[in-house]
Parts: structure tokens; sequence; C-alpha cells
């Protein structure tokens, strides 16, 4: 009873003052086995590690390919405790098997293949945009550093881990951000490796954690809901009533069952969380991949996967500026937006009617940071997006 007024308490302090986030919470699957890491490939599709039965049974051993529509396949198998992942700029997802203690690296058709070794349980991956990998090690209480070579260093220990979980960079591309699964703390980690405090949340059991709108998004797996957490400490709830269920609808009233895995769609305006079946006792699995949407005026039933619309442009990788190409079906107002991999919108490259047919528009980068990109174009019948490079 302490804990619940407690839990309470806090949330009237960091509500006070603070509109609720207008979202709202849709299931998209049926049920599978699917309890470990969730990430967004820039293709669109949401790719869910299975860690396994239950906590102390690491034992799943699939990453499955959910489309943003519900469909799913598997795509990858041969894992070992499927936990925390991230994709690398080269397009390749970096995997980690909490009960080997290694990271495998899985690349674009699904193929595992071995990267870094001697990882004291595994769990949240960071991979920066040199392709060095972060690995939130639980059973070490540190963040280890491993180079493109699957050389593995000490990169942060700190008395403040307490079995670090998910981990993700911000969008400087070197300041990581780390939930603790056995408090709510989550932790800052500087670039020299120093470790603090950003805020704490009350489920005293963190999932992982997110980048997008300038902000991190963060699960609460003990206290089954979804916070928004500011760079600068502030808490808002952003869905979740706390209360252990499925249920879909507005975020106030949407309810979440032990939700680990949280990553945002390429444009920022989606999350994607995978929340487990079961209401009561051990069992991780199965799970259902929940979709929150940030934007009210954005419809739930609204298809996400459209034909392809991208004609290859020229060239790719660029430099300093390439010749973006698409076909439009319809005549209509389309927009066409370039955003960093980390869901940051980085320029508006057009917005105005268009006849339908085919059309080009020089990009021009060369004041970009070297890098990876997302084109993301948005008309009549038309929403696809395209990986570009400048370098």
């Amino acid at each position: 009873m302490m804990k619940q007024l407690l839990t309470f308490s806090f949330l009237i302090l960091i509500s006070l003052g603070i509109s609720p986030a207008q979202v709202t919470v849709k299931t998209i699957t049926q049920p599978f086995n699917g309890s470990g890491g969730v990430r967004v490939g820039t293709d669109g599709n949401v790719y869910v590690a299975d860690f396994g039965s239950t906590l102390n049974n690491a034992n799943g051993t699939n990453v499955t390919r959910v489309s943003p529509t519900g469909n799913m396949q598997t795509w990858a198998s041969g894992l070992v405790g499927a936990s925390g992942n991230d994709f690398g700029p080269d397009g390749h997802l970096f995997q980690s098997n909490i009960s080997a203690g290694r990271v495998s690296k899985i690349n674009p058709f699904g193929f595992v293949g071995g990267f870094s070794i001697g990882h004291s349980a595994p769990v949240g991956v960071a991979v920066d945009s040199s392709g060095n990998v972060y690995v939130a090690e639980c059973g070490g209480n540190i963040i280890s550093k491993v180079d493109p070579s699957g050389f593995v260093g000490l990169y942060a220990t700190s008395a403040l881990f307490n079995c670090p979980n998910g981990l993700i960079l911000g969008p400087d591309d070197k300041t990581l951000y780390c939930c603790n699964f056995s408090d709510g703390n989550v932790l800052k980690i500087d670039s020299a490796g120093n470790v603090t405090i950003l805020a704490t949340l009350p489920g005293n059991n963190n999932g992982h954690l997110t980048f997008a709108n300038d902000r991190l998004y963060v699960v609460d797996r003990g206290g089954n809901q979804i916070f928004e957490v500011g760079l600068n400490g502030s808490i808002v709830l952003l869905a979740g009533t706390g209360q252990r269920g499925n249920r879909d609808g507005a975020g106030n009233q949407a309810t979440f069952s032990a939700p680990n895995g949280i990553d945002a769609s390429v444009t920022g305006d989606t999350l994607y969380v995978n929340d487990a079946i079961p209401l009561s006792g051990p069992n991780l699995n199965p799970v259902v991949v929940r979709m929150i949407l940030l934007k009210s005026n954005t419809s739930v039933d609204q298809p996400l996967n459209q034909a392809s619309a991208f004609l290859p442009n020229i060239p790719n990788p660029f430099t300093e500026e390439t010749e973006v190409r698409f076909r439009i079906p319809k005549s209509g107002f389309t927009v066409l937006t370039l955003w960093d991999v980390m869901g940051k919108k980085v320029q508006e490259v057009l917005a105005k009617e268009m006849a339908a047919g085919e059309h080009s528009v020089t990009l021009v980068g060369k004041e970009l940071p070297v890098g990876t990109y997302l084109l993301k174009i948005e008309g009549k019948e038309v929403s696809e997006t395209l990986k570009i490079v400048r370098r």
C-alpha cells in the first residue's frame, strides 16, 4: 500500500501543469512469441526479438518482422535469448543474445552471423553512425563498446548501473541513454563515459527506450505504462493506466501488460511496443505489437504500406547533391521530407501540388553531416520511405 501511495503522489507531481498527450493505442498483430527488443527498420517494418518464455528462461530464438499493418513473418532464427537490438548504418541488425553472452550481426536478408563474444548477460544495443556498437551488460553492470571489427572494450561503469537494460543513442550520436531493469532510473552517459541519473520512473522495473521528436520514450515495464522523458529530465505519462491489461483506446484509458521493447517510426509519429498477453504469472509470451499514435488526427486504419514510389536516386551515396526521382499515382498535394535515422526532420525538400506521373528534384546535401538519411514522400495514395547515404 505504501508503494502505491508513493507512486500515486509521484504521478501527481510530474503531471502538474502538463496537459496529457493526445495519443491512441491500437493492437496490430495476433499473438506470437516476441518478448525482447523492438526496432523499426528503414523499410518501415518492425523487427521484434524473442527474449524467451520467462525472465529465468531466456530461450527465444527468433526475430519476427512485422509490417505496420500487422503482417508477421519469421525473419531470423538461431539466436539464444534474443533481447535488445539496433540497426547499424549498413542496414545490418545487431542483436544481443543474453543467454549466450554474445552479439550477433544479422544481414538484411535475415542471415545470422557472429560479431562479438564475452559479454555478461547483454541486453540493450545501440549503434553509432561509424558502426561502433554499445552493449548494456546486465550481468556486469557495465556498458561495453565494440568497434566494427568486433573488438570489445569497456566504455562505462558506475554504481548507478542496476542491470542496465534498454540503450539508445541521442541525436548527437555520442550521448547514450540507458534504462535500469532493477530500478526506475533512466541514465545519461556522456561521451567520456560519465553516468548521471536523468529521470526516475515509478514502476521500478524499466524495459527499453527510444528517441524521437527530441525526447525519449521509455517503457515503464513494472508500472505497465509508457512515459515521455525530456532531455532535461522532465517526465510525462504518455499511455497506460497502470493496471495490467491489453485494452486499446485513448492513451489515458489503454492498459499494458509487462510491455518491454519500443521504437518509433521513421517519421516519429508512431511508437511500436510489444506487450505480453498473460496478465499474471511469470510468462512473457505470447505478445502482441501495439502501436501508439502520437497525433490525434492520424487514422489508425490508414494504410501505411504503398506501392513503390521512389526510383533510384543518382548518385547514392552522394557527396554534395543527388537527383531524387519519384512517381505520384494521383495528382494532389505532395510533401517530400528528409529525416535522420533518429527520427528528427532535417529539411523539407518540397511541399506543393503536383500532377500524377514521374518527377525529380535535386536534393542539396553538402552541409549535411556524413551518415544515413531517410527520404519520406507523402501525397495522395502514396506514403513511402527511401534510405540515402551522404558521404
